[in-house]
């Protein structure tokens, strides 16, 4: 992962007016969210979507990227837009069953499992009901039975709602492993505790991330709140 190369590519792109068009701020925002520099990929992402206001993938990223930086009310106009301007009929369903782990409406998560117009494995929507259940509930044994249905899924379907759903459970390392190779779900606020794992500074190591924010002196917008991770002393 040659993040600062990526990243001098990205910005000589849009330096390049008026060429630049919507992909090159889209394409910089999923970079700067790789990286966790959040604050700067809702900036691009909002510079995307007032380029194309009618396409949902960037609607749905800034809304996604707000929601990580508990902007959750400002999110939700994102999150109707890309719902209307969609061909998927069940992409209302998608976001509500995916992002009660980041928001707390396990209510409507929920309900959007049970619907049976989401397409989804059944081993994986029972494990993840299961999940939400025991997030409302708050029940500890509840929770473990929960993570035990997780970690029985195939590793070759645990998806990033699998890891998610492991971290906002407290089950951090499982979450970890699940994540590992994607980079992108580590800025979530579910999985705020799993930058806290002991394997986690290696597994930043290996992505590169370490080198580049060393290199860039740039930092993860985790870093420069009250209660960093430790990770963050090693940059």
């Amino acid at each position: 992962h040659d993040w600062a190369a990526q990243e001098a590519l990205f910005k000589s792109a849009i330096a390049a007016k008026p060429l630049a068009c919507v992909c090159e701020h889209f394409g910089y925002s999923l970079m700067l969210n790789n990286a966790w520099r959040l604050g700067e990929a809702i900036g691009e992402f909002r510079a995307a979507t007032d380029m194309l206001a009618l396409w949902p993938d960037s609607q749905l990223a800034l809304a996604e990227a707000l929601v990580a930086t508990g902007r959750a009310e400002e999110a939700r106009p994102h999150f109707d837009a890309a719902i209307d301007l969609t061909t998927d009929s069940t992409l209302d369903k998608w976001i509500a069953s995916s992002e009660g782990t980041e928001t707390g409406d396990y209510a409507a998560a929920i309900a959007a499992l049970r619907n049976r117009q989401l397409h989804i494995a059944e081993e994986t929507r029972e494990a993840l009901l299961s999940g939400y259940q025991a997030l409302a509930s708050g029940d500890s044994h509840a929770k473990g039975t929960a993570v035990d249905a997780l970690r029985a899924i195939p590793r070759d379907k645990q998806n990033d709602r699998i890891a998610t759903m492991l971290a906002a459970l407290g089950a951090n390392h499982e979450a970890l492993q699940v994540a590992s190779e994607r980079p992108s779900l580590f800025w979530r606020r579910s999985m705020r505790g799993v930058l806290d794992d002991p394997g986690f500074p290696a597994l930043a190591k290996q992505l590169g991330l370490m080198s580049y924010w060393k290199s860039s002196r740039t930092k993860p917008d985790v870093c420069l709140t009250k209660r960093a991770p430790a990770f963050c002393r090693m940059i």
